[in-house]
Parts: C-alpha cells; structure tokens; sequence
C-alpha cells in the first residue's frame, strides 16, 4: 500500500509496553540506536558507544544512591 503524500513516516514506537514487552524494547533500543542488533546471537549485546557511556552513568548513580544508604 503505497503512503499519501502528507503522511509522516513512523518514528515512534509502535508496540504497546503492556500488551508485548519484549517487542516494545526491542523496538526501543533499535530506534534509539543504543545496540547494535545485527548479529542474531541470544544473549549477545554489542552496545553502542554512547549507550555504554550511559550505562556507566547509570550505574554509577546507583552506586552513589546506595552509598548514601547505608549499603554495603
């Protein structure tokens, strides 16, 4: 079915997070370019640059968050 000529092209994401879980973040880490996706292996991630760096981030607030807490 070919596009009308006004219509925008998908850019969101189009899975609903409750009714599929596993579609909607697969969907969200291919559409936010956070990894590298292409090689079909499970279990095998190849994460993207800033994806890492982020990930650093998060994990160091996390680390900090728990140190204010109290653990170990």
């Amino acid at each position: 079915m070919a596009k009308k000529k006004n219509e925008a092209p998908l850019t969101g994401i189009t899975v609903s997070k409750e009714e599929d879980f596993s579609a909607w973040y697969t969907e969200l880490i291919t559409k936010a370019e956070l990894a590298d996706i292409r090689y079909n292996i499970k279990g095998f991630v190849v994460y993207r640059e800033w994806a890492t760096i982020t990930i650093r981030k998060m994990y160091k607030k996390t680390e900090d968050l728990l140190e204010k807490k109290g653990h170990p």
